[in-house]
């Protein structure tokens, strides 16, 4: 069971605000996502097929957010496209987030 290492909480006094973090793209190939990449993709596939989106390899608290913004599916899958964590059609969206081992589908909608 994770747990956290730290005894005090980290408290923000102020909204958060993650410069960078969103990346809004038209992808006409596969999307490989890389540790300087935004954790929120928000990801056009108009190319008249699916695409996949391959995720960074697994790492304690790594989490993303992606929406399909366009007509094709895009398909969220594992670096070395063995899994496939979720398939979204228009409109849809997921988060996924790692324990470091793997990453998971939170949610789907």
């Amino acid at each position: 069971m994770a747990q956290y290492n730290g005894k005090s909480k980290f408290v923000l006094p102020r909204g958060l605000q993650l410069k960078n973090g969103v990346n809004v793209e038209t992808i006409t190939q596969i999307k490989i996502l890389s540790d300087l990449d935004s954790q929120i993709q928000v990801l056009t596939n108009d190319s008249g097929s699916a695409l996949d989106v391959k995720l960074t390899p697994p790492k304690d608290g790594a989490f993303y957010f992606i929406r399909s913004a366009g007509a094709n599916e895009i398909h969220v899958r594992d670096f070395e496209t063995v899994k496939t964590y979720a398939v979204l059609t228009a409109n849809q969206g997921c988060m996924v987030a790692s324990d470091g081992a793997d990453f998971y589908l939170v949610i789907k909608a």
